[in-house]
């Protein structure tokens, strides 16, 4: 299994590139996270829910962290909105 190693700040990069207008929705990490090993580079891409679920709903989670995506996903709808609006 291959394991890719995000910061916060990457993962929010992410959130962000979900919602930016004109984003490649993705970061290129490089891992060289082991030494002696030679560096690899990897794409993280962002898919939307609708993406990857359709019309299937999503598995449960812990129900605290239910609650973080739900409020992630207002403060999502705001980023939204002000990116709509600073486009007008």
């Amino acid at each position: 299994m291959k394991i890719v190693r995000l910061s916060e700040r990457n993962l929010l990069s992410l959130l962000h590139k979900l919602v930016m207008p004109g984003s490649a929705r993705k970061i290129i990490k490089w891992s060289e996270d082991q030494p002696g090993e030679p560096s690899e580079q990897v794409a993280i891409r962002v898919a939307t829910d609708d993406e990857v679920y359709g019309e299937r709903r999503p598995g449960e989670m812990h129900e605290s962290t239910e609650n973080f995506i739900r409020e992630m996903q207002k403060a999502v709808a705001i980023v939204r909105a002000n990116l709509k609006s600073s486009e007008q």
